[in-house]
């Protein structure tokens, strides 16, 4: 496994914003794996904050990913 900074634009509700993070790749037997998180402010892309009755969430809120990339094998259609 390898550790790398990502950098891109994320577009999310209709907001696009620059953003920075860590993630992890690792290629093992013909496929390519990427995960990290990343912590966002729903406020920075124009979501309400989430309520129910009693319950309010938080502002900032912790995204896990896990991205798998694999190549097509033999007799595959796409």
């Amino acid at each position: 496994a390898r550790r790398a900074l990502v950098e891109g634009i994320l577009r999310l509700h209709g907001v696009e914003r620059s953003i920075l993070f860590p993630a992890t790749f690792r290629y093992d037997t013909g496929s390519l794996t990427a995960a990290g998180d990343l912590d966002l402010r729903l406020s920075d892309h124009g979501i309400p904050i989430p309520r129910f009755l009693w319950i309010v969430l938080d502002d900032e809120v912790r995204v896990h990913f896990r991205f798998v990339a694999a190549g097509r094998r033999a007799g595959e259609e796409g």
